[in-house]
């Protein structure tokens, strides 16, 4: 099963209208989800300061392994960590508004070898 949403639950056209302090307040809806679908991976998409997943770093922490994202000198990121008693891994990838992962035949094998 796979879900998608959004970390903070607001319409803007940019991200720079978004106040990043709602994402602890929306994070309780998202630990309800997660309680449910019991994810081995979270995919990330944005490794920016004001991410998801730096958001996820800030809050579980654990140790980042990165590989290149094969695109120019951009990197993929992961870690693993306990969420709610479970092992999960949290990836994240550079935001698809820049990024395409069509074609990056060694990032979708990084990706997958965190489902084995």
């Amino acid at each position: 099963m796979s879900v998608a949403t959004n970390l903070i639950y607001v319409t803007s056209r940019s991200a720079d209208y978004i106040n990043y302090g709602l994402a602890g307040y929306c994070w309780r809806f998202h630990e309800l989800i997660l309680k449910i679908i019991q994810p081995k991976i979270i995919l990330c998409f944005g490794i920016s300061d004001v991410s998801s997943y730096s958001f996820l770093m800030s809050l579980y922490g654990g140790k980042e392994t990165t590989i290149p994202a094969e695109h120019g000198k951009w990197v993929c990121k992961a870690f693993t960590t306990n969420i709610d008693g479970r092992e999960t891994t949290v990836v994240g990838i550079p935001h698809l508004s820049y990024y395409s992962i069509f074609g990056k035949k060694k990032v979708i094998k990084w990706i997958k070898n965190f489902l084995q």
